[in-house]
């Protein structure tokens, strides 16, 4: 008989197990292309129906974000600069933000799929909670755990988040979405955004990046 620890431990090293065959996956592929480095381009990106657009997609200017939520300097830049940005930006119309997850490892996928259960219009809350307590789960002895117990107590059902966990057509989702921010973009860490088609790498300061957007709004406002 296995005890409800030894099922605990069971269920991880078979979603780990998962969560391997994925970022394997991911070496292999990418590989070859992650020798050659970023490459810089200046082309729209276009989100696909799986990734999440906060504000207006006809907004003047378009930001992609591209975030681990085992990151350190993208949950610093979720709290500093995101959630100033919001209201005089991306509430107002001026903005339309795109949040591509890029998970860099186990522990972020799980995260990611635990941030999905519920669909793509809870996401957002759902990476502000997971961000906001980052060094709370991210540190335990036990990330895994953690992050479920969080996401329970923020409202996710227990099946909505066994159903995610268990959603390999998610993990295709993710890997395709991976590959086209790396391909196409050059993203290979976190984070990186892109600016009406600029790659920025690094998280930059809240008036490093209202400056950029301020240029990109009075390019609009010059034509």
């Amino acid at each position: 008989m296995v005890n409800k620890q030894g099922h605990r431990t069971y269920r991880n090293i078979r979603l780990c197990r998962s969560a391997l065959v994925f970022f394997v996956y991911c070496g292999l592929i990418l590989g070859s292309a992650w020798a050659q480095g970023p490459q810089k381009v200046l082309k729209p990106y276009v989100p696909s129906k799986d990734e999440v657009m906060i504000g207006q997609p006809e907004a003047p200017v378009i930001v992609v974000e591209f975030s681990s939520f085992t990151c350190l300097h993208c949950a610093q830049f979720h709290e500093n600069v995101y959630k100033r940005l919001y209201e005089p930006y991306i509430a107002s119309g001026l903005v339309g933000y795109v949040m591509v997850p890029f998970p860099m490892d186990a522990i972020a996928l799980r995260a990611v799929q635990l941030a999905m259960a519920s669909g793509l219009k809870s996401y957002p809350r759902m990476a502000d909670l997971i961000f906001s307590k980052q060094k709370e789960w991210l540190f335990s002895k036990n990330p895994f755990e953690k992050l479920e117990a969080l996401v329970l107590k923020a409202g996710i059902s227990v099946q909505a988040m066994k159903n995610t966990l268990k959603n390999k057509e998610f993990l295709k989702t993710m890997l395709e979405n991976c590959l086209k921010a790396h391909k196409e973009f050059g993203i290979n860490k976190t984070p990186a955004f892109m600016v009406n088609g600029k790659v920025i790498e690094g998280a930059l300061s809240f008036e490093a990046f209202e400056n950029l957007i301020k240029e990109e709004l009075e390019k609009k406002t010059a034509k």
